[in-house]
């Protein structure tokens, strides 16, 4: 099993704990590693990096966190709303259903947008119009959420690497992993 983070500046004093709790399960335990009660004690992780696992059998995993208010479905929300221009300003993804939805529509919270529209009506607050609409595809989540601040993983199978040869990866920020074999 080969262990990968996402993040381009990677802290490893994050995955420390992470990493130590993986080893001590798997190798000096000899116990399989289930990685759902390891990553439900690492938030903090999660909310750093993803983790890319390439197993064995040559099969390509990412396990992804995600947190209603901050990363719904584990997809990233733009810093700041495109119409107010307010920063982390976006209301939390509410639904009691347990199935990830096919599009999410996640609206900012500010209000009085501008001088006209507050004259339009006098005396009447008008919400921020800003909006965002996300489409997590591919995912399936793996953990339960133990409440608001701890949020929940996501894993997402990025799929079968066939060949032999040395195995190059690259990650292009905007969440697409490739790994492609080299010839020498």
């Amino acid at each position: 099993m080969i262990w990968g983070f996402t993040v381009p500046k990677f802290h490893p004093d994050i995955a420390s704990l992470f990493l130590q709790e993986l080893i001590l399960t798997f190798y000096v335990e000899r116990q399989p590693a289930l990685m759902v009660p390891i990553l439900s004690n690492h938030t903090r992780l999660g909310s750093h990096s993803h983790i890319i696992v390439y197993l064995r059998n040559k099969i390509i995993y990412e396990y992804r966190w995600g947190h209603k208010g901050i990363r719904p479905f584990s997809m990233s929300l733009p810093f700041s709303c495109p119409k107010c221009g307010r920063l982390q300003y976006w209301k939390p993804y509410n639904s009691t259903e347990r199935t990830i939805p096919v599009s999410v529509e996640i609206y900012c919270r500010g209000k009085n947008v501008t001088e006209a529209q507050n004259k339009a009506v006098e005396g009447v607050e008008r919400p921020c119009p800003g909006q965002v609409t996300l489409r997590p595809t591919g995912i399936h989540r793996v953990s339960k959420s133990r409440g608001d601040a701890t949020g929940e993983w996501y894993g997402k199978y990025i799929g079968r690497i066939s060949g032999k040869g040395p195995l190059w990866w690259s990650y292009d920020g905007a969440g697409v992993l490739s790994a492609t074999i080299k010839n020498s």
